[in-house]
């Protein structure tokens, strides 16, 4: 018998600040903490949490799943908790089930299992993942506000706090206040790493006069300027003007993102791991990227520390020199959830001399707990 039980506890967090896109505006996320415990009292942590306009399926969906990996503990399959990352690579092999969980679902399981897997060798799980794995992990600074004066602000603000690599949120109104706003941003941190993400925004004739705008501006890439299915024109837009090309919503699902590399799509790999499927579909992609000269930068869907977390292992797992990812909430949704939130310092994220995630849940949430549910 494996001797593992299952549990999963809701939350729902307001964000400190919407979070604004070509999607909508976002307030608050709900998701589930997945806790994995063996017979020897180790728990591993995963989270579950789609969002909409984003992922391919909702919350709704995931109580179906854990059912099914529930009734594959019941069976007591000994398999269940990887002994190395090449298990989990195999997972989809030997546990066909696992496919058809969501995909956030199947995320917050892998993490889960694979968090357990590192607590028991005592190793934090991005040097389980990779021996060679980074210490620590860049962030970039996410800009979202309308008005080019309040993002020079914040800007101005996040270089004093260490950030070095900024990201702004555009494609929602005029192209020329966008260009007004990215430009007011690289006039107050003319040193910095400069990206823009229009979430399929624009149109090619806007993506033309945003880049006819831009392109002096050294910008170290744009994300998904188009639609999904567009990235031919994306491709050969950016190149005219020099702007490197970063695909995102394109890379909805692992075979769409490793269609996009084996056809030399973009050059940098947009990868939400929440999305994606789980930690054996990240590295899958993560290693056939690095084939074919593609960066990954992965980033999150605004979850749980506990699922930030996985994320900035998997970011540390791309080796000794990580690109800055997408994980600007860190600490933002871990009150009452975890015992020690994420903190970002000097614009980088640590990988804790701790076993697994490095976090464990609060004592307030364990008090409130009174079995699997």
């Amino acid at each position: 018998m494996s001797n593992l039980s299952l549990s999963a506890i809701p939350y729902v967090r307001l964000l400190q600040q919407a979070i604004v896109t070509a999607h909508g505006s976002y307030h608050e996320r709900r998701g589930l903490i997945l806790i994995l415990r063996d017979g020897d009292g180790r728990c591993g942590l995963g989270d579950t949490s789609p969002l909409l306009g984003f992922s391919r399926e909702t919350l709704d969906d995931v109580p179906c799943g854990l059912e099914g990996i529930r009734r594959e503990l019941s069976r007591g399959n000994a398999d269940i908790v990887p002994d190395s990352i090449d298990d989990v690579l195999q997972q989809e092999d030997r546990q066909p089930g696992h496919a058809r969980l969501p995909p956030s679902l199947r995320f917050a399981w892998d993490t889960a299992r694979c968090d357990l897997a590192a607590r028991r060798q005592g190793i934090p799980l991005a040097g389980w993942l990779c021996p060679d794995a980074a210490r620590t992990v860049p962030v970039n600074a996410l800009l979202s506000d309308s008005s080019p004066s309040a993002l020079t602000r914040k800007a101005v603000e996040y270089l004093r706090q260490g950030f070095t690599t900024f990201k702004i949120k555009v494609g929602v109104g005029s192209v020329a206040n966008d260009v007004a706003r990215v430009r007011a941003v690289r006039d107050a941190v003319p040193d910095a790493a400069l990206r823009f993400d229009a979430n399929g925004g624009w149109d090619e004739n806007q993506l033309e006069e945003a880049l006819n705008g831009l392109c002096d501006l050294r910008l170290e890439f744009i994300e998904q300027p188009l639609g999904v299915g567009r990235s031919g024109e994306s491709r050969r837009i950016c190149r005219d003007h020099g702007v490197a090309l970063a695909l995102d919503e394109d890379a909805g699902n692992p075979k769409q993102a490793l269609d996009l590399i084996e056809a030399g799509a973009c050059d940098v790999l947009v990868v939400k791991p929440m999305m994606m499927g789980g930690i054996g579909a990240c590295l899958t992609i993560a290693r056939q990227a690095k084939d074919h000269g593609i960066r990954i930068v992965y980033t999150s869907l605004w979850e749980s520390d506990v699922g930030l977390a996985a994320t900035l292992h998997l970011a540390a797992a791309l080796g000794s020199d990580p690109p800055a990812c997408g994980l600007s909430t860190a600490g933002m949704i871990a009150e009452g959830l975890v015992d020690q939130p994420l903190r970002i310092e000097a614009g980088h994220l640590v990988i804790r001399r701790l076993p697994g995630l490095g976090m464990n849940l609060s004592d307030e949430l364990l008090a409130e707990m009174s079995g699997p549910r």
